[in-house]
């Protein structure tokens, strides 16, 4: 057993007072108020825990969680409607209740690169370890039109960037149910104050600095999949070299 912060209940500052209940009803339907000003936001919450459930790789995943949150997972993935009937929905959860859903977990990334050519790039960097480089991207939700509009959801939330996306590089699958596809992609612009991803919710993930590397800076860096490191540095021009 893992215990992963990302499913815990949602963030918010509450006492518990006679309308403490319908200040709970509001947030699940989005409605939201004054009353919820320090409250993290649904699609927040719903972003972080969809990122926990991309996280841990098998083929059957057992999670114990709470019912906003999940109700707010849920909504953002269209599996029930917003609003009343998303209320009702929590108000009807037992505890313990058990849900059962068959989904495929998906993550897009881009194999992202500027003006001058250089990759941009996360530094991924975690206390007491060696630091990572990964691709920028996230989690496809089922409410997105298609993997592409998530890339470039994703893109915004993690770098407040706009990008052309171009063709498929490379594919790999993980387990049963979860896989990720990179994307090639050109910056057209960024903006960091725009970032809001679950990424930056806390200290405790570690930091997340944004770097652009030539190509031959990459055979340096611990880029993750080692497989796409591999790729790139077979790569000239859009084809790999032989």
């Amino acid at each position: 057993m893992l215990l992963d912060s990302r499913f815990r209940e949602i963030d918010r500052a509450e006492r518990v007072h006679d309308g403490f209940r319908d200040a709970r009803r509001a947030w699940i339907g989005g409605r939201l108020d004054e009353r919820h000003e320090e409250w993290e936001s649904p699609d927040a919450a719903t972003r972080r825990f969809h990122e926990g459930l991309l996280t841990h790789h098998a083929a059957h995943l057992i999670v114990g969680t709470h019912g906003m949150v999940l109700t707010a997972w849920m909504v953002g993935q269209g599996l029930i409607p917003s609003g009343d009937a998303a209320v009702e929905f929590w108000e009807q959860l037992r505890f313990p209740e058990v849900i059962e859903l068959t989904l495929p977990l998906v993550r897009v990334r881009a194999v992202l690169t500027d003006g001058d050519g250089r990759f941009v790039l996360i530094k991924r960097t975690h206390p007491g370890q060696a630091p990572y480089w990964t691709t920028p991207g996230g989690g496809v939700m089922l409410s997105d039109p298609s993997h592409e509009d998530a890339l470039r959801r994703e893109l915004r939330e993690e770098l407040g960037a706009e990008a052309e996306l171009g063709g498929v590089l490379h594919e790999r699958q993980l387990d049963s149910i979860r896989s990720e596809v990179f994307y090639a992609a050109t910056l057209m612009s960024i903006d960091p104050t725009r970032a809001d991803g679950p990424e930056y919710d806390g200290p405790s993930r570690g930091r997340y600095d944004v770097e652009r590397v030539m190509r031959d800076e990459l055979s340096a860096l611990d880029l993750r999949p080692n497989s796409l490191k591999e790729l790139l540095l077979r790569t000239r021009g859009g084809a790999p070299r032989r």
